[in-house]
Order: C-alpha cells, then structure tokens, then sequence
C-alpha cells in the first residue's frame, strides 16, 4: 500500500508571534518544518507572518496548544524510528518460540495501526 506523502521530518513548533503565550484564553502554535523562520510578509499588520523559509505545516490553535503541539511534534518526529524498532522487536519475539505471547500481540497490532493510512 503506498501512503500519502507528508512533509518530511523532524518537524519543530513555533509560537505564533501575535498570540504565542500572550492571551489569558486563546495560545497560537505552529508545526513547522525544522528549517522554518518565520517573519513578517508583506503585511506587517497582525496576523500576515509568513515563512521566509521553510513552511508551516499546520495550526493549533485552542488553551492546550502549548502541551498539544510538542505532543504532536514528538510523535511524529519519533513515528519511523518507533515502527521500526516495534518491526525488529516483533521479528525477535515471533522467530522465536514467544510468537504467542501477548508482547507479539501487542507489537502486531501497534505495527498495524502506524501503518494505517487515515
């Protein structure tokens, strides 16, 4: 099966200059690409940031911004590295005479689940 294509990893955050931290009810981050710099447009008005460099990958904005974001960040940044070493784990345990085991099991089906196209 061939997925979709993403933007590449390692993805970082960065704070929306307008609101970052700034208000009592509503935060502002964004998911960017590692090589991003964001600074004002050709807009300066509030709310215009562009990237000159890199780009945005998505917006989260809401009070949990702050701890959804790196969420986000880090599990896609660790997605391959954790499927892989779940795939190696899984052939360990499965060549062996543990194939049965609930371990298995549960490496089976997370394997199956981070390779699920949603």
């Amino acid at each position: 099966m061939n997925l979709p294509k993403h933007t590449p990893t390692p993805w970082k955050i960065m704070a929306d200059p307008d609101l970052g931290g700034t208000h009592p009810y509503y935060d502002n981050r964004w998911i960017v690409t590692a090589d991003a710099q964001v600074a004002f447009g050709h807009d300066p008005r509030p709310g215009n940031w562009v990237p000159t460099r890199g780009r945005i990958i998505c917006e989260i904005h809401n009070q949990n911004a702050a701890a959804n974001a790196p969420f986000v960040v880090r599990a896609c940044n660790a997605h391959y590295t954790l499927l892989d070493a779940c795939q190696q784990a899984y052939g360990l345990i499965a060549g062996g005479c543990y194939h049965a085991s609930p371990v298995a099991n549960v490496l089976k089906a997370a394997i199956a689940a981070a390779k699920e196209s949603t």
